[in-house]
């Protein structure tokens, strides 16, 4: 792991030290081995799982959705941001699919795209690079799983470990392009994960299409070579829309996944409220009374 100080320092020497025609290549050179040192933290992942597998040709979808809202609210209440609430309900939800499938595993490897656009950067186009994320897929306790992901994601931002690869992804857009799908491939190879979870805001008003309103973006993150599952989501009007890509002949409860992470936003949110003072309880019980009983009385008493 290249600490976000010392390889931002080295960016600059790089980039300042050669005005010789060599000074391109040592330029590359030098992104290459921090993105190496950045790579090495994501090639030790977890015990591989029955996910672990490429399939065919074919793919399969799930859609899902839910209230952005109530995926807010459980973030505020542990300091967490909505991919931390995210990356956590798709650590419960693909616990229940491994143990569908009869495994058990303490975490699974997922890859996280993360913006690396730097403040007041107003420029065309993504900045986008990759950290490592082992969902706690074995967890029991939603409170402790979304806060080991809190712990952990803020921990890789805070190390910097986005930076060597956002700046060797940089410096591919000289190449051209059989140059950058190649180098793109290598890079990815090289990497040891098991899914893509994949989070990107989107418009927080409706949108109109020839008079007509769309309902929901769901997106479809593309499944790389020698995988099996991706899981993306985009904010839209107030909905966090949900989009579950997978090879069926890996992955043949797509659907039940779906609804997995369904509930386990839901059970999230639930984590989220504190229970009831005993008056609040009470008070609540009070307005859960059938309503049919008072025009009863009313007319007894006439």
């Amino acid at each position: 792991t290249v600490p976000c100080g010392r390889a931002g320092a080295g960016a600059r020497t790089v980039i300042g030290a050669s005005t010789d025609g060599l000074g391109p290549l040592r330029q590359a050179g030098d992104l290459v081995r921090q993105a190496q040192a950045a790579a090495a933290e994501m090639t030790r992942a977890p015990a591989p799982t029955g996910l672990d597998v490429a399939g065919g040709r074919e793919r399969t979808v799930a859609l899902a959705q839910v209230p952005l809202e109530d995926v807010r609210a459980a973030g505020r209440l542990h300091e967490a941001t909505v991919n931390d609430v995210l990356l956590t309900a798709c650590a419960l939800a693909l616990g229940r699919s491994l143990e569908r499938r009869g495994e058990e595993a303490a975490t699974l490897r997922a890859l996280v795209p993360v913006s690396v656009r730097a403040a007041g950067d107003t420029g065309l186009g993504n900045r986008i690079s990759f950290l490592p994320c082992d969902l706690p897929v074995g967890a029991t306790d939603p409170v402790r799983a979304v806060r080991r992901v809190r712990r952990q994601m803020r921990g890789r931002k805070e190390s910097g470990q986005a930076q060597p690869l956002a700046a060797l992804a940089r410096a591919a857009d000289a190449l051209p392009a059989a140059g950058r799908r190649r180098l793109t491939r290598t890079i990815a190879g090289r990497l040891d994960f098991t899914t893509i979870v994949s989070n990107v805001p989107g418009p927080p008003i409706p949108l109109h299409l020839m008079g007509r309103r769309l309902r929901a973006v769901h997106p479809a993150v593309p499944i790389l070579r020698g995988h099996a599952l991706t899981i993306g989501a985009v904010s839209y009007d107030g909905i966090l829309c949900l989009g579950l890509y997978g090879d069926p002949r890996v992955v043949d409860d797509l659907d039940r996944t779906a609804a997995d992470l369904v509930w386990a936003f839901e059970t999230l949110g639930a984590s989220a409220r504190p229970a009831p003072t005993p008056w609040q309880a009470r008070a609540l019980a009070r307005r859960r009374r059938p309503a049919a009983a008072e025009p009863d009385q009313r007319a007894a008493s006439r």
